[in-house]
């Protein structure tokens, strides 16, 4: 869902408003979105918006240019939402951690039902809180009708409704400033069904500077609408909401509410969190997050690392009020050791348990303590979510959520299958000194072990809340994976350990027996699944080994082929070698014929040379006999 913010001249109060939102269960469930329009407030609002933005995720921030009125900002931000519900988070107001959960549950069940409001407490102090107000007033809106309505507006401050009607029915008129939800509201009511929650889910601060009543534009917008939609002409008379009481101890008893200073032990906390851990420091850093957003504060946190990697820095930047003990074994013990190690250093008067890859919701220790302080048990659980994760691109993701376990404690059928996860249930510490600590013998089903001896010696309470959420993985990385098949082992010891509780009752022997049997039979349908994956996953082995080997023979035909082209290439190679080499020498013998000729044609030029001056020679005597005898 989507909680739609507006904000203008309001810093004193939008920090208050996101604290109170992201504390919401439906935000911690990842279920809740969170829509902030700055209305080009001239106050720090979006230094506190971008400051929240940095820590928690699902926080969308938008600031316009210019002013905007009220509804044109819910206009906007209901554009932007994403969720299927809708509800105002008016900066000055507060919800109860589990209100939108609540709201949102409803819609989830009550299809019919388009738009559901709550009763609200009434405060006169800015930035109060659910769980420290001391407010004396509460609306008590009465069940919807639409007469009602049209005589005053009793949806309150805080409704949810879904988005789809603004598809159906359009946006709300962005002229009106302070009336704009009522004309929604009396636009869609004559044709929806709109639903009352009769308990306080709010915190109303009626502000004297906000927009109500700050001036008479309010009532002139009601005025005009009356008018609108004929209201004032079938003469409806105005009537005016006037709160109810409500006593301090009907405040107190309201669920979040903070347990008094009378109730807590001084000089040590009320409750000792045993979380113990083992080489995930990630998960154990949500895990001791989850347990300081609690709502009730009287209390320590015991990180025991059985064994693992250091988690010291996760320690130290988580312990910024000093409430975290950190405790570590040279070796790992494991989780049924671990968690003694931390009980032997509790201070609570009360103990509870949480695994590192498990969480609390902000109500979880509250909701136990005050059940516990306020009556005659010493032992009480919750009802946990289950959610079903799978690693997908390195990070685990949640695909289901469910709550498998919700059942009334039963001191018989308890020797036939545990009714709780351990980080459901809470007890006083003394309680252990009665029936001992976890058995150091037990790898699996130790905590089903221990609720056996407490029921044994106490009355056990069940808490029909849903306050926490464990994993639930397949790969190997929590118990119920990792040790599956020693699950059968510790289940015959402990049938074996206390059949003399069951020897008198037939019933519980019978159904020990199927309980063995089923479980048997799960064991081997996983084993099959097991061996139904092996043979799988070994066959896509040989089928890629086949794969490569055809590639492998193909890449040696390849090569083989290669290598005779290399040997031809080779032969050719030194034929042609060899023709040079030939070529070469008779190239060497013509230059040598050459210079042989060359020599002789030298040889026959100075011969010829010498026989043309021979010749001229005696060409020059032949001349010089010849004259006289011309003269004679």
């Amino acid at each position: 869902m989507s909680a739609i913010v507006s904000t203008y001249n309001s810093a004193k109060f939008i920090r208050g408003c996101l604290e109170n939102l992201v504390n919401q269960t439906l935000y911690q469930k990842g279920e809740l979105e969170i829509v902030v329009i700055d209305s080009a407030s001239p106050q720090n609002e979006e230094s506190i918006v971008k400051e929240f933005q940095a820590q928690y995720p699902n926080i969308i921030y938008e600031r316009t240019s210019q002013r905007e009125t009220l509804y044109a900002s819910w206009n906007r931000a209901i554009k932007m939402a994403r969720g299927i519900y809708i509800t105002n988070a008016n900066t000055d107001d507060i919800l109860r951690p589990d209100a939108l959960e609540i709201m949102a549950n409803y819609l989830d069940n009550h299809l019919e039902v388009s738009l559901i409001y709550p009763d609200q407490l009434i405060t006169n102090t800015p930035n109060d809180t659910w769980a420290t107000t001391k407010a004396n007033r509460r609306w008590n809106w009465p069940s919807f009708n639409y007469n009602e309505l049209e005589s005053r507006c009793i949806i309150g401050s805080q409704p949810m409704w879904r988005k789809s009607l603004h598809e159906k029915y359009g946006y709300f008129r962005p002229e009106f400033t302070s009336a704009g939800d009522y004309e929604f509201w009396l636009r869609i009511g004559k044709t929806e069904n709109f639903a009352r929650i009769p308990e306080p889910l709010g915190l109303y601060y009626e502000n004297p500077q906000g927009l109500e009543h700050s001036s008479s534009v309010g009532q002139q917008e009601t005025q005009k609408i009356l008018e609108e939609y004929g209201i004032t002409q079938r003469g409806v008379i105005p009537k005016t909401s006037i709160p109810v009481a409500i006593s301090p101890s009907e405040l107190n008893a309201l669920p979040y509410r903070q347990i008094g200073q009378s109730t807590v032990n001084i000089g040590r906390p009320l409750v000792s969190v045993i979380i113990p851990t083992k080489d995930r420091p990630e998960m154990l850093t949500q895990a001791i997050q989850s347990v300081l957003n609690q709502t009730f504060t009287e209390l320590e946190i015991i990180v025991v690392n059985d064994g693992g990697v250091d988690v010291q820095s996760v320690i130290s930047r988580l312990n910024a009020k000093g409430n975290i003990v950190y405790k570590k074994h040279d070796r790992t013990l494991e989780r049924s050791a671990a968690r003694n190690t931390g009980i032997r250093a509790a201070r609570g008067k009360y103990i509870a348990y949480l695994d590192d890859d498990d969480n609390y919701y902000p109500n979880h220790i509250e909701t136990l303590v005050k059940f516990l302080e306020n009556g005659e048990y010493k032992i009480a659980y919750t009802d946990a979510v289950m959610a079903q994760q799978e690693k997908q691109n390195g990070e685990y993701v949640t695909l289901h959520r469910s709550v498998p376990y919700s059942l009334d404690f039963d001191k018989d059928k308890i020797l036939v299958s545990n009714c709780t996860p351990n980080l459901c249930l809470m007890h006083e510490k003394s309680c252990l000194d009665e029936v001992g600590l976890f058995d150091e013998t037990l790898s699996t089903h130790e905590d089903w072990d221990l609720i056996i001896r407490l029921s044994r010696k106490f009355d056990i309470a069940h808490i029909k809340e849903t306050t926490c959420e464990f994993t639930q993985r397949n790969d190997g990385t929590n118990t119920s994976s990792h040790n599956r098949g020693d699950f059968t082992r510790t289940r015959e010891i402990i049938f074996n350990q206390y059949r003399h509780y069951a020897e008198a009752n037939p019933a519980i022997l019978e159904a020990q027996k199927e309980a063995f049997i089923a479980e048997a039979k799960e064991l081997a349908q996983q084993v099959q699944q097991i061996q139904a994956q092996f043979t799988q996953s070994l066959d896509k082995l040989q089928s890629q080994l086949e794969e490569k080997e055809s590639h492998l023979q193909q890449n040696q035909a390849e090569k083989s082929e290669l290598s005779a082209q290399v040997e031809i290439w080779q032969r050719s190679t030194q034929e042609v070698k060899a023709k040079l080499e030939a070529t070469q020498s008779e190239k060497e013998g013509v230059k040598s014929q050459l210079n042989s000729w060359k020599q002789t044609a030298e040889e026959m030029q100075i011969e010829l040379d010498r026989s043309r001056s021979k010749l001229k020679q005696a060409q020059s005597q032949l001349d010089r006999s010849a004259f006289p005898i011309g003269k004679s």
